[in-house]
Parts: structure tokens; C-alpha cells; sequence
């Protein structure tokens, strides 16, 4: 039973692969979110999901650590209480957009609602393993985070590939469903997916090389298979499969692109 135990459990090291990097507030006026983004998009996420964790016996607590340069996201659970930390640092990433952004803490969320394959394997375990937590990331929360939004506007002003176009279109009927599923398929794509000046604060020495957005392996799953078993908490069907987690360089550069 959820909060039976005093122990405080920390989900994994975070979002990310473990890093060295901090981006402190402020520190670039053109880069990733705003903090007006920032505020917008977490109201809007606790607006629907608070509701939705205490209707599961849980309490919902969003920190969110604007001043906290960690580049980084992640989740724990104790008594009772689901905890997702987002941290600034992450938002002022380069390249970083408010729909990559609703994904990571989509993810975060899918630790906690996700259901099965647990972290470790364990069905005991409070935690949704990585493929689980992506899967309900897009399949289910962040339709409910862009299911009030002009999408055709949106999506008119992204470049979609036109397979996401021609699968997005086949695999859902409704014009809205359709530009949900394109703007999803798209927004772990960077703002700048060419940008090659990496700042000098960010590691002394080293050859610049392009940036990645670390939200950009949100969303590259397996389609769950419709046998599966119920056993999220939202009472939808939990994924069986999971692609296991991304393969990341080492180092300062996040490489999304090796994910296999």
C-alpha cells in the first residue's frame, strides 16, 4: 500500500544520464524555457494531475526548482506522497521547448502511473522502469497536456516528417487526435537542432559539438501490445515491453541519437 513505510525511495539518478552540468538562472536570456513558460506549463500539469494522483491515494507534490541549475529531472515516493522534482537547469538547456519539457515531466508522472514492468523487474516496486514511464509519457499524459490547445495551429508551425504525418493520420482518425499525436511525435526535437557554439562555461577545453535536447528520447518506445495486462493506476493498459534504457555517451555531451 502506497505510504506504509516511513523509507523514503528514491527513483534512479534522475531524467538524464548522471552529469556534471549546472546552468544557473539567468545566465543566458536565449535559451530554452522562460520562466513564464516555466509557470505556465506546471499549472496547467498540476491542474490535471492533481486530481488524478488523489483519486489513487496519493498526494501530488511538483517542486519546481527554478534557481537549481541541475540539468537534470526526477522522482521518489514516501508516505503517500509522489514527489517530481523539474530543476532549471534542465529548462535552460539549450534547445529545450515547453512541449520537450511536458514530456520530461510526463515521464517523471509515468514512474508513479505507469504500471507495469517495475524498476529491477520487481512487481512489488512503486516505480514504472524507463520503457514504462516513456510509453506513458506519450501515449496517455501528454494527451491530456496538449488536449486543450490549438494543435493545428501548433503543428502548422513545426516541421513534421512526413512518416509521423502519414503514421499519425493512418493510426488515428479525428483531426485533433491526429495533430496530438504529430506534435508529440515532434517535440522532443531541439529549438536549434543545429546548434554548435557550445559555451565556454560548459566544458573548458573541449571541442564544441552540436547540442542535443535530452527530452529527445521521450517518446522512441515500443507500441504497447493491446493484450497487455491492466495495471496502471489510471486504469488504462500497462505496456509489456520496454525498449530498456538509452545508451548515452559519456562525458558532457548528451548523444539521444544512440538510443537502439
Amino acid at each position: 500500500m502506497i505510504g506504509a513505510t516511513s523509507k523514503r525511495i528514491i527513483l534512479c539518478e534522475g531524467f538524464a544520464p548522471k552529469n556534471n552540468l549546472y546552468i544557473p538562472a539567468n545566465l543566458f536570456a536565449d535559451t530554452g524555457l522562460t520562466q513564464a513558460q516555466w509557470t505556465t506549463l506546471f499549472d496547467k500539469y498540476e491542474k490535471i494531475y492533481t486530481p488524478i494522483v488523489t483519486a489513487r491515494g496519493g498526494k501530488l507534490q511538483l517542486n519546481r526548482l527554478w534557481d537549481d541549475g541541475t540539468v537534470n529531472a526526477n522522482a521518489d515516493e514516501a508516505d503517500g506522497v509522489w514527489t517530481v522534482n523539474m530543476y532549471g537547469g534542465l529548462a535552460r538547456y539549450p534547445g529545450m521547448t515547453p512541449d520537450g519539457m511536458a514530456l520530461v515531466v510526463c515521464h517523471e508522472t509515468g514512474h508513479h502511473l505507469g504500471g507495469a514492468p517495475k524498476m529491477g523487474g520487481d512487481p512489488t516496486e512503486w516505480a514504472s522502469n524507463e520503457g514504462g514511464a516513456d510509453t506513458f509519457a506519450v501515449l496517455k499524459c501528454a494527451r491530456h497536456m496538449f488536449a486543450d490547445d490549438d494543435n493545428a495551429t501548433i503543428v502548422s508551425q513545426m516541421s513534421v516528417e512526413p512518416l509521423v504525418q502519414k503514421t499519425c493520420q493512418t493510426q488515428f482518425q479525428a483531426t485533433q487526435d491526429q495533430n496530438i499525436c504529430m506534435r508529440t511525435a515532434t517535440a522532443g526535437i531541439p529549438r536549434r537542432s543545429r546548434r554548435c557554439d557550445r559555451p565556454r562555461w560548459c566544458c573548458p577545453g573541449r571541442r564544441a559539438r552540436c547540442w542535443h535536447n535530452p527530452a529527445q528520447h521521450v517518446g522512441r518506445h515500443r507500441r504497447p501490445a493491446s493484450s497487455a495486462a491492466a495495471g496502471s493506476r489510471d486504469g488504462r493498459p500497462a505496456t509489456r515491453h520496454s525498449p530498456g534504457p538509452p545508451r548515452w555517451s559519456t562525458g558532457h555531451r548528451f548523444s539521444p541519437n544512440q538510443w537502439r
